[in-house]
Order: structure tokens, then C-alpha cells, then sequence
């Protein structure tokens, strides 16, 4: 309650190593490609190999391997919205997470469905 009370952010949290490995993985290909960008044929891995995803034809940077929080976290964010949460000036629309119980909003509340994707597993993200 006290990080919800605070009016803290999922922004505002610190990087965790859900997202450190990722980021290295990237890290690690991109100063492979450069390192052998001077060589005529070089023999460059798939980079879905090194936490990218390919999604419809194009590259999307895998960002983080883990939820933003845990459960029981995500569970007491509250956002302190007098109207119906329609716009992003609601700190859990903005986030894009549901309003729950513990939020200030009204009954007429328009932002009940949860819109944060699925985490996927790591074996799953790493080919």
C-alpha cells in the first residue's frame, strides 16, 4: 500500500535483472555485428538468438523477462481518479493496467480490463 500511496509509478521502478539480461544479450550482438562488419562473409547468429523477436517481419527488442512487480504489488497499485479513468491522466490507464479495489475512482470506472501483455517464458523469449 505504501508504494501505492506514494503515488509511485511503474517507470519510477528500478531496473531488475529481468531486464538486465535482455539488454546484455542485445549488447552482446550488436558489438558482434560491429566487431565483424570489417570482414567480407561474416557469420553473423540470428539475432532472435540474442533476446530480439521477430514479429510480423520486423525486430522487436525484447525488453524485460519478468512482470514489471510482483503479483501481490501489481495488486495494491490504486490510482486517486475522480472521474470515469477514460483518459491516460489515470496513473494505472497510463501504465496500462486495470483499475482495482484499492483505487480512489468512481463506480462508473471505464478502465476494468487489465491491457499489460503476457509475459512469455524464457525459453520461449530465447528461441
Amino acid at each position: 500500500m505504501l508504494f501505492a500511496k506514494n503515488g509511485k509509478e511503474g517507470r519510477q521502478l528500478p531496473p531488475t535483472f529481468g531486464t538486465l539480461k535482455p539488454h546484455t544479450e542485445r549488447s552482446f550482438f550488436m558489438a558482434l555485428v560491429w566487431k565483424t562488419s570489417c570482414k567480407p562473409c561474416p557469420c553473423i547468429p540470428a539475432p532472435t538468438e540474442y533476446s530480439w523477436k521477430l514479429v510480423d517481419g520486423q525486430l522487436i527488442p525484447i525488453l524485460c523477462t519478468n512482470p514489471p512487480a510482483p503479483e501481490a504489488l501489481l495488486e495494491l497499485r490504486r490510482c486517486s481518479c475522480r472521474g470515469s479513468c477514460g483518459t491516460n491522466r489515470c496513473g494505472c490507464k497510463r501504465n496500462l493496467m486495470a483499475c482495482t479495489d484499492a483505487c480512489e475512482c468512481s463506480d462508473g470506472c471505464e478502465n476494468t480490463e487489465d491491457l499489460t501483455p503476457e509475459i512469455e517464458d524464457d525459453d520461449e523469449l530465447l528461441g
